[in-house]
């Protein structure tokens, strides 16, 4: 699942470019898949990635947007730090 998604991503990437709402999305996926697998840091690299560009091509009040800062949040608080999940959440 891992190498499909990664495909999807480069393929998105390439002809979408990095900052359209599909590839987001496949970067977004990406990271769901990272913590299924129990790779929590990669997992928070790629939901601050998909967050980064969320915001910056959606706006911070999007559905997205505010999506991926609730999955940021949620990992940050499976990994213990919940006072970073608290300011996350409340922006």
């Amino acid at each position: 699942a891992e190498a499909l998604l990664n495909q999807v991503y480069d393929l998105k990437d390439s002809l979408l470019g990095p900052r359209h709402p599909a590839t987001l999305t496949a970067i977004n996926n990406l990271a769901l898949l990272m913590v299924a697998m129990g790779k929590k840091a990669n997992a928070e690299v790629l939901f601050r990635n998909a967050l980064q560009g969320r915001e910056a091509s959606l706006g911070s009040a999007h559905r997205d947007t505010v999506g991926s800062m609730a999955s940021l949040a949620l990992l940050q608080g499976t990994m213990g730090r919940h006072e970073e999940a608290e300011v996350m959440l409340a922006v």
